[in-house]
């Protein structure tokens, strides 16, 4: 019983944290504004990293300097 509770209140907590815009309208909860604006700043902190992180810009074996040992 106390797990059933536990996991309810869980849930309810969940849907008030920021997601993602696209979640919330499939929420059903995109006229929230308060998470509608805490979304807008998750999609903007995203795009911000991808733009710093550009995809295969990690460790590449050809780029490691000394290759005598």
């Amino acid at each position: 019983i106390a797990r059933g509770e536990a996991q309810r209140a869980a849930e309810e907590e969940a849907k008030s944290r920021p997601r993602r815009y696209e979640q919330l309208v499939k929420d059903g909860m995109e006229d929230d504004d308060k998470l509608v604006e805490a979304s807008a700043e998750l999609d903007r902190k995203w795009d911000d990293w991808k733009e710093e992180n550009p995809r295969g810009s990690g460790n590449k074996m050809k780029e490691r300097g000394d290759r005598n040992f």
